[in-house]
């Protein structure tokens, strides 16, 4: 059966005044024991910024998200259960924590950036020289064009 892939958010606090200790052993431990979970893949931290679009705040302020692939997702937070059952929790953390699974609904979507003037002072540097510039360098160098022979 074919993976999906799946993000969990995982939004928590530290009790007062434990911010060292509780991101330490959040980055140090607890993210390496996710990490040994079948399925999950990637995790990254965030903490709520003072500047925001609306004036009342949430009740978390730091969030993870880790990246989740799997073909069993049940199966996946019995893993999570089994894994993390014994691992160590930190005194620091708020145990008032929210733990929820999305799934993607729509393609992932990237703002096309435009530079043409960096395009073209890049024409016109190639056609001073004589040369044809390639549409895409990268894919010269694979080939083994000219630019990937000069390096070797």
């Amino acid at each position: 059966m074919a993976k999906s892939k799946y993000v969990m958010f995982v939004m928590t606090n530290c009790v007062p005044g434990a911010d060292v200790e509780f991101n330490d052993w959040y980055d140090r431990i607890h993210v390496p024991d996710v990490l040994k979970v079948p399925g999950i893949v990637a995790a990254q931290r965030y903490k709520l910024t003072s500047e925001q679009r609306r004036t009342t705040r949430p009740n978390f302020g730091y969030l993870a998200v880790y990246e989740v692939e799997s073909s069993d997702l049940r199966g996946t937070f019995a893993a999570m259960n089994e894994g993390l059952k014994d691992a160590y929790k930190s005194a620091s953390l708020d145990p008032d924590t929210w733990a929820y699974f999305f799934k993607p609904v729509g393609r992932r979507q990237v703002k096309a950036v435009s530079r043409p003037a960096a395009r073209k002072k890049a024409g016109k540097a190639a056609s001073a020289k004589g040369k044809k510039r390639p549409v895409n360098p990268s894919a010269s160098r694979a080939k083994g064009g000219a630019a990937a022979r000069k390096r070797r």
